[in-house]
């Protein structure tokens, strides 16, 4: 009689939807297709990354994942730290988001949209002393590949100072890293 009811139980699991996380129906691929979800896309590739005096500071893998829903960013930096960030449109608020963590113990997640060619996500994170900072950063498509800027504001974005500016152009290695 157990068995039975046990095979019963089982037999109800199969037949119930694949459910993921906080229930969410994973049984079909999220449809990822619209326009919106492809407005980063020029920054996916495999890219070696030069400050603004011809410096090589870093390399840098951008691949779609998640049945290409979400950007992934891997940094590999020449002085040896390294961090990822996920990157995707949320439909439901029609924005992107960058969550970014690193090996220095860093996080930042900032949000926005496309302004023309340029995509600015911004968000605010507290500095060592507590004091709340305004961070954006921008990425434009350029003719050698990708601009990208990472400034931050202490007076609520009168005035920026430059954390990181790298130009990125197509890496002459292949593979990953």
């Amino acid at each position: 009689m157990r068995r039975s009811h046990a095979l019963a139980g089982l037999l109800l699991l199969a037949a119930l939807p694949a459910a993921g996380p906080c229930g969410a129906d994973t049984s079909k691929p999220a449809d990822c297709s619209a326009a919106e979800y492809h407005q980063l896309d020029f920054w996916v590739g495999d890219w070696e990354v030069y400050d603004s005096d011809g410096k090589l500071q870093g390399h840098n893998l951008v691949e779609k994942v998640y049945g290409g829903c979400v950007i992934q960013e891997n940094w590999h930096g020449v002085e040896g730290g390294t961090g990822s960030s996920f990157n995707i449109y949320d439909a439901s608020r029609k924005l992107w988001n960058e969550t970014w963590v690193s090996s220095h113990g860093y996080f930042l997640s900032i949000e926005g949209n496309l302004h023309g060619k340029d995509m600015v996500l911004t968000g605010t994170h507290l500095d060592a002393d507590g004091h709340t900072e305004l961070h954006r950063g921008v990425w434009t498509p350029t003719g050698y590949g990708v601009h990208q800027t990472w400034e931050v504001s202490a007076d609520g974005g009168h005035s920026w100072t430059m954390r990181f500016e790298g130009m990125l152009r197509r890496a002459a290695r292949s593979g990953t890293q």
